[in-house]
């Protein structure tokens, strides 16, 4: 049997092939937006907009140990207020940017930056809010950019597989073992450190704590206590 089928047949027995991602298995998780001035409703609607972004391009993460994030950056200009016909209405224009990172270690992948306006009845609050109303989650601009943002992760991969498997390799080793396994998770078979890392998930999974079993123990009371 070749060198290559024994070892993706051992990597399938000891049940960590399959957690290896290729290009277009990375998911990630969205970072909720955290900014002065941004009411909180209009953070739970733009994050609510970004998570069903990511569900509709199969990108979506419900793993809380997932490395690999969404953060989104929001920047407005001033309100105008202009006369409608029955009333004062507030115009308000804006970016909303995605930066594409890894909130373990900082490193940044990628960002798109994408024109937002909106409008309301001379209420900021409901201005911002009509902004990211407006955010299409259908928009081609957001199929591609996750498409290149797993590109660009697999690039940054690609050059830096040595760094890969020292940083996973620290994150273990600090008792981090869900973002240590889902920092390889994304060597592909493609990488040249790619049987290095599925070596190094087989073992972490061999040596990983297990959870102690509880033991109840019940007393029982006698009949008159």
């Amino acid at each position: 049997m070749k060198p290559r089928i024994f070892f993706l047949l051992w990597l399938l027995w000891a049940g960590v092939f399959p957690v290896f991602a290729q290009n277009d298995g990375i998911q990630f998780n969205v970072l909720r937006l955290a900014q002065d001035g941004v009411p909180q409703s209009v953070a739970d609607a733009l994050d609510v907009k970004l998570k069903s972004i990511l569900t509709r391009n199969g990108a979506a993460s419900a793993n809380n140990s997932n490395v690999f994030a969404i953060e989104p950056v929001l920047e407005t200009d001033e309100p105008l207020s202009a006369e409608g016909v029955m009333q004062q209405v507030t115009l308000i224009r804006g970016e909303l940017t995605l930066l594409v990172k890894n909130r373990v270690d900082g490193s940044l992948y990628y960002s798109l930056t994408v024109p937002l306006k909106g409008h309301s009845d001379g209420n900021r609050e409901k201005a911002l809010k009509s902004m990211v109303d407006g955010i299409k989650v259908s928009d081609v601009r957001y199929t591609r950019f996750v498409r290149v943002a797993r590109q660009k992760i697999d690039d940054y991969y690609a050059a830096n597989c040595a760094t890969i498997l020292i940083k996973a390799k620290s994150l273990y080793d600090t008792g981090r073992y869900a973002e240590a396994m889902s920092y390889l998770s994304a060597v592909s078979e493609a990488l040249p450190c790619y049987e290095q890392a599925a070596v190094m998930m087989a073992e972490m999974k061999a040596s990983q704590p297990q959870p102690r079993d509880t033991i109840v123990v019940r007393r029982r009371v006698p009949a008159g206590e």
